[in-house]
């Protein structure tokens, strides 16, 4: 028999796979008391880094809200692209 020869890369992606399977259906449990707000920023209260909301304290929770929708899909199916951080 021949031992099989794997690139850095693949040996990477094998290691890493279990996890990736772990993560790819998991789901939060975020609720909007989780998360703070400033400014029309906000965050995870366990975060470091703020986000950019609405322009009002109603928009900023309909983002905060969006996000919470969207973190209890399946990792293929979330869509986070309307997530930017803040300066």
């Amino acid at each position: 028999m021949s031992k099989k020869i794997l690139s850095p890369e693949q040996e990477m992606l094998n290691k890493v796979q279990g996890l990736y399977e772990k993560q790819r259906n998991k789901k939060f449990n975020y609720n909007i008391e989780d998360f703070e707000m400033k400014d029309n920023k906000w965050k995870h209260k366990t975060w470091n880094t703020w986000l950019i909301g609405g322009n009002s304290y109603k928009e900023t929770i309909k983002v905060i809200q969006r996000y919470i929708n969207e973190c209890n899909k399946p990792l293929e199916e979330r869509n986070l692209s309307f997530i930017h951080l803040a300066h």
